[in-house]
């Protein structure tokens, strides 16, 4: 039986909120940054930390993936499924334990020695940081993490000295997206610290209507101030993104439940579908669900988001044992392969 991934899962505010992340950067005195050690201090750090994650109770929950020890198909799949960042997929002296939901992955020899991540879906970033804090905690006992009272965690970058903690909301904001007010919206944020990005594609034309909301800095803020404020901003989005979902239903249900219908017949007929086109679609589809605008049989095994991660290039090369590269036509054809046989029927 497989085990269902944490984006397959409903969690608060789920309608809107796709997924709560946590990320803690964080360094060891024992070891030069990223930037200057070398190839066999990197594999020593990498090795000391699966030791100590295999000689733990952990052991059971993680699998440990040496990043020259896959290929490259399965490092960018797990990049696309957010399990490891763009830098480690494309770092071969990386390493990373993943464990087999996908919520929690601990890199090793990415941007800082130690990244840990923890994502759920909904919005709960408090239970976040708890899963995060865990393993921070667990690795502490086994290395010095370089510390200052000032400054806090030592890190790569600058922008992440503090608390070294990243937090990054996940929007499905389809009505939002279709008005005005997004790129207002995004203008006004950093008064707040807070950055706004698409998921899918570049500046505020992301494919799909999924947007990133994350916190901008870390000095000079607590773990709780942080996500304070980010909660703050984003259950205020979340209010306007329902309020307009509400203001298009009222305004013409018909012409709702058309949009869905129409798109779900593109997706389950289509013989060749290209990325942009599968997501936009999927965002309609989604849509249409969240509002009661098009219903489907079994329609609480169906996750729209899952099905969005499930098509990008490499997950479906690599899911379907294409190790050699693929053109786009043939990617197009597997991915309207896919959604045919696994979106689900309509319940009418």
């Amino acid at each position: 039986m497989t085990m269902l991934k944490w984006y397959d899962k409903k969690g608060k505010n789920s309608d809107v909120v796709l997924s709560s992340r946590i990320r803690l950067a964080r360094n060891t005195t024992e070891y030069p940054f990223s930037t200057k050690i070398s190839a066999d201090e990197g594999k020593n750090l990498v090795d000391r930390v699966f030791e100590c994650i295999s000689d733990s109770e952990y052991a059971d929950g993680f699998e440990l993936k040496r990043m020259n020890g896959i290929g490259d198909n399965q490092r960018q799949l797990l990049y696309e499924q957010q399990e490891i960042n763009r830098y480690m997929a494309g770092r071969k002296d990386g390493a990373a334990a993943l464990s087999h939901d996908g919520s929690l992955s601990i890199m090793v020899n990415s941007e800082d020695h130690i990244r840990i991540q923890t994502m759920i879906s909904g919005m709960d970033m408090e239970a976040c940081l708890k899963s995060a804090n865990l393993y921070d905690d667990f690795l502490e006992e086994h290395f010095n993490y370089a510390f200052s009272e000032k400054y806090g965690y030592h890190t790569t970058y600058p922008t992440n000295v503090g608390t070294g903690m990243r937090a990054a909301y996940r929007l499905h904001l389809p009505v939002l997206a279709n008005t005005k007010k997004l790129q207002l919206l995004a203008n006004e944020l950093g008064r707040f610290g807070v950055r706004m990005s698409a998921c899918f594609g570049e500046g505020m034309n992301g494919m799909g209507d999924i947007y990133q909301f994350s916190n901008q800095r870390t000095l000079g803020q607590s773990e709780e101030d942080i996500i304070h404020n980010l909660d703050s901003v984003v259950q205020q989005i979340v209010r306007q993104e329902r309020s307009l979902r509400k203001d298009y239903l009222e305004s013409g249900r018909i012409r709702a439940e058309d949009e869905a219908y129409k798109s779900y017949g593109v997706l389950k007929y289509s013989r060749c579908l290209n990325l942009k086109n599968a997501m936009v679609l999927l965002s309609e589809i989604r849509l249409g669900l969240c509002l009661g605008t098009i219903r489907f049989k079994d329609a609480e095994d169906f996750s729209a988001y899952s099905m969005m991660l499930a098509i990008q290039p490499r997950t479906l090369q690599y899911n379907n044992g294409k190790e050699k590269a693929m053109s786009v036509e043939e990617i197009d054809v597997l991915r309207a392969k896919y959604i045919r046989e696994h979106l689900p029927e309509l319940d009418e």
